[in-house]
């Protein structure tokens, strides 16, 4: 998982919304150079959602649950 401190950005790189980011595999993210970064969640901006997405592919123990890889309980 690749979970970092929220951050957000005057500058949106690719992006086309005013978001915060928390993931560093967000490509959005990636493409906010480190300088034009401030910490936190901005006022009044929403989660990004490609951050939010990939934040929900890792369950409570950092475990991809979206690979066809991961151990699923027998059911």
């Amino acid at each position: 998982m690749k979970r970092i401190p929220p951050f957000y950005s005057l500058v949106r790189g690719i992006g086309v919304k005013d978001v915060y980011h928390d993931n560093a595999e967000c490509p959005i993210a990636k493409s906010v150079e480190e300088f034009y970064r401030l910490p936190g969640t901005g006022k009044n901006r929403t989660h990004c959602t490609f951050c939010a997405i990939l934040n929900e592919s890792f369950d409570s123990r950092g475990v991809n649950i979206s690979s066809p890889l991961s151990p699923h309980p027998e059911g």
